[in-house]
């Protein structure tokens, strides 16, 4: 019976400590794969609004995860915080948006 118990702590311990550096790993690995060009043909939200040609934010839910991406207009229009908009392109650090039809 003490080497049941023996065993079975000892398995409880090499879990807790293989554990979390998979865990990690894991994260790390699905960060890494993100990138901008995964939000291209998204529909967004204005997160901080976009005055006439110049830049804001958008966010967008990429791969379940919400992602902010500075922001421009392709036609130089305003676009206020909180609408809606479609990313069509990503170039230069910025995702260039649409204003969607809602």
């Amino acid at each position: 019976m003490f080497g049941a118990a023996t065993a079975a702590i000892a398995g409880i311990l090499a879990v807790a400590i293989i554990v979390p550096p998979l865990r990690a790993k894991y994260r790390k690995k699905n960060n890494q794969e993100w990138s901008p060009q995964n939000a291209l043909y998204k529909v967004g939200q204005i997160h901080k609004g976009i005055p006439l040609n110049g830049k804001g934010s958008v966010q967008v839910v990429v791969n379940g995860k919400l992602r902010e991406l500075n922001a421009i207009t392709h036609d130089g229009v305003e676009i206020k915080a909180g609408a809606n908009v479609l990313i069509e392109d990503y170039e230069d650090g910025l995702a260039i948006v649409s204003k969607t039809t809602d």
